[in-house]
């Protein structure tokens, strides 16, 4: 009778996803703010949104995602370094949501109030996350 093959000390367990899941978890992310990103181009190049909002309501707003993000990063980032390597990918994912929180909140400032600024900064930003918290991790 053959025995079953035994799971490999190398392979991929259930609480260490891995790396090309990762990889497809971060250009999903990339993907679908750029998709956001041309929907708003499309939308504001049409001319046909019109939006009623407050700037310094949506600048207050902004201000608090990007420190949020700034400041969520940064702890992870310091975290990361200390705790097991099983717990990483998932600091990773946080990390990498924190970022595309910036660009999300980018396009939506583009989107009401017109100005691209934000949102161009907001995804420099979420590649900086993925530069920070690589797939594989290099520590």
């Amino acid at each position: 009778m053959p025995t079953p093959p035994r799971p490999s000390a190398t392979g991929p367990s259930p609480t260490n996803p891995p790396t090309r899941t990762l990889a497809l978890i971060r250009v999903a992310m990339l993907v679908g703010v750029l998709v956001f990103g041309g929907v708003v181009w499309w939308l504001r190049r049409s001319g046909s949104a019109s939006y009623e909002a407050d700037p310094r309501g949506l600048r207050a707003a902004g201000q608090l995602v990007w420190a949020l993000a700034t400041f969520g990063v940064l702890a992870l980032f310091l975290v990361a370094g200390r705790v097991a390597a099983e717990r990483r990918p998932t600091l990773s994912v946080i990390a990498w949501a924190l970022g595309e929180s910036t660009a999300l909140y980018g396009g939506l400032f583009w989107l009401t109030l017109g100005d691209p600024q934000w949102y161009l900064y907001g995804v420099a930003c979420l590649l900086l996350t993925y530069f920070i918290f690589p797939v594989r991790n290099i520590r």
